[in-house]
């Protein structure tokens, strides 16, 4: 792999425009997709983040609801304990100064362990306080008789007296009032009331708890801390009891404040709130996640028209949703931004390395291009040898053959006759090369088939037939010209002097090679056979010395049977192994 210091090295042959368009070509699908990747990976991130927050607002407001309900459920349970006392019901009938001393000693204990009333109150008929004690900031004390007061006009009061017995009435959560006043610092309050009845089931009175609302609100917002949005509580109308800032607490209460429900800032949330007992949902100010609080207890019925239901709701700002994805979006923009000069850089490098790929291709095109052409030009220069050697020979052999018609010696016509035979074996191989498009192997069937069918016809002899057995097998040049002076000599004698005395006669040259590159070359006739005293290692007649000298220069050896006529077997290996077909003819 090639280092940023070899790319300085030839960065410089390398043209720009070229780069350029190889840079691009990678830089720009990788940094899209990787793009593509990250966006995916954000589009699922936020999916995942909305989810995992719309079910944690759920679980905290559902949670807050419980702990309401909860709540409610242990003042119900406290005022119907309160009022069933039989001490009451004797107090209900006749009015003791002993009987109140036990009551209000009862209330005393009470409030000390409970520490959640603000007042624990009974009221006989006429609405007028019989017994009360007041929580006193932690510090109970029972209210003189003096200082008792007449209630008969407050709502509480009255519909509490209409309730029948175990039924409980719940007043709206507000701000307790002294005198008419608001009471500061606020203390908020809801106010539980059920009626006492006597021994002969006599409604003779009311049991008031006022409970101090301000500890479960303070839990409330305890627990809105595991939630990402903000906690608000309704009441049946929308109204502010816990508003998103502080100064809209109980702004239905304080007149002078305009801000006094859901509705004057989110009228779309307060109709889908409203009308339903639960649920969730998104507007274009945000997330919002609401519960309704409707019965302390499931066997309970206030039946006042859902006057003591609340609205407990979590709400997200679209600014907090926002924030958190615009943070996971900042840090992968920054990975993005990292990723893409990490590509660019890499690009870069992959498109030097491709185009420094590239031009040394097209060097070793033009260098092949070059070779091609040259060896093209040698290889026309080399047949133009072959033919201008082949034409010599085939000069030369023409010579021998008009010297010959002025000789009438046999013996020296002979000659003659088989120097130009050995002169046309070896111009046929440089005709074949020449024909040729392999320079540097001659294939010896073709080349075998045209040495034979010369021979017989300047020998002239019609009745002698040859059989030619060859593979086409590849040799070198050397080679052929030894092989083709061999057969020439053979197949000459044996026509020569092989079927002197023999009507029909028969010449077979058959060459192989098996797998370990051994050639076999044989070449036999059917005729009168070697004389069995002839040695052919000693013989000094030109053909068999050339024959064997042939032989030698081929590094391989020779065998004669002169049974049946007369076989020459030889054998030698191709120094380079080549693949044979295996054509006959």
């Amino acid at each position: 792999m090639l280092t940023f210091l070899e790319i300085k090295i030839y960065r410089l042959d390398i043209p720009v425009d070229e780069m350029k368009k190889y840079f691009l070509m990678i830089f720009l699908p990788s940094v899209v997709l990787v793009g593509i990747v990250l966006l995916i990976f954000y589009v699922s991130f936020t999916r995942i983040e909305g989810k995992i927050l719309e079910k944690n607002e759920i679980r905290v407001v559902q949670f807050q609801s419980e702990i309401m309900h909860k709540a409610l459920n242990a003042i119900v349970s406290d005022l119907l304990f309160l009022s069933g006392q039989t001490i009451l019901q004797k107090l209900a009938k006749e009015k003791k100064a002993t009987f109140r001393k036990i009551v209000a000693n009862e209330y005393l204990s009470f409030s000390k362990n409970k520490r959640t009333y603000d007042q624990i109150r009974f009221l006989d008929m006429n609405g007028t306080e019989i017994v009360r004690v007041n929580f006193n900031h932690g510090q109970p004390r029972i209210v003189l008789a003096e200082a008792l007061q007449n209630k008969a006009k407050r709502h509480y009061f009255e519909n509490t007296l209409q309730r029948k017995r175990g039924d409980v009435f719940i007043s709206p959560f507000d701000l307790n009032l002294e005198n008419g006043e608001i009471e500061n610092p606020a203390k908020p309050v809801i106010r539980f009331g059920t009626p006492v009845f006597d021994g002969a089931n006599q409604k003779s009175g009311i049991v008031i708890l006022n409970y101090l609302g301000a500890e479960m609100l303070q839990q409330l917002e305890r627990l809105s801390e595991g939630s990402l949005g903000q906690f608000v509580l309704l009441n049946s109308k929308g109204q502010w009891l816990k508003g998103l800032n502080p100064e809209d607490d109980w702004g239905f209460i304080y007149k002078k404040k305009t801000m006094q429900a859901l509705d004057d800032s989110f009228p779309d949330a307060w109709r889908q709130i409203n009308q339903a007992g639960s649920g969730q949902f998104y507007t274009a100010k945000g997330l919002f996640t609401f519960e309704t609080i409707l019965k302390p207890l499931s066997d309970f019925d206030s039946n006042l028209s859902g006057s003591h239901s609340w609205k407990v709701v979590s709400y997200v700002p679209p600014e907090l949703l926002n924030t958190r994805f615009h943070q996971f979006l900042s840090g992968l923009l920054i990975i993005y931004g990292l990723l893409s000069i990490g590509l660019a850089l890499l690009s870069w490098y992959l498109a030097t390395v491709l185009m420094h790929r590239k031009t040394e291709a097209l060097k070793r095109q033009q260098t092949e291009k070059d070779l091609k052409l040259s060896l093209q030009e040698k290889v026309v220069l080399l047949q133009e040898i072959h033919h201008r050697v082949k034409n010599n020979l085939q000069v030369i052999s023409s010579l021998l053959k008009i010297q010959a018609r002025y000789i009438e010696d046999k013996e020296t016509l002979a000659i003659f006759q088989e120097s130009k035979d050995r002169i046309h074996a070896m111009s046929a191989i440089h005709e074949t090369l020449y024909q040729s498009d392999d320079l540097a192997n001659i294939h010896t069937k073709d080349y075998i088939k045209k040495l034979v069918d010369n021979l017989f016809l300047s020998y002239g002899l019609d009745e002698i037939v040859s059989i030619i057995e060859v593979q086409d097998i590849p040799l070198s040049v050397d080679d052929a010209i030894s092989c083709g002076l061999i057969i020439n000599e053979l197949v000459s004698n044996s026509l020569k002097y092989a079927f002197s005395g023999v009507q029909k006669g028969k010449i077979t040259i058959m060459m192989s090679m098996n797998a370990d590159s051994k050639i076999l070359l044989t070449v036999s006739d059917n005729g009168v056979g070697l004389p069995e005293n002839l040695d052919i290692t000693t013989n000094k007649t030109m053909g068999l010395r050339l024959v064997h000298l042939m032989v030698d220069e081929l590094q391989g050896d020779i065998q004669v049977d002169k049974h049946k006529g007369t076989q020459f077997q030889i054998q030698f290996v191709l120094t380079q192994p080549v693949v044979a077909s295996n054509s006959q003819e």
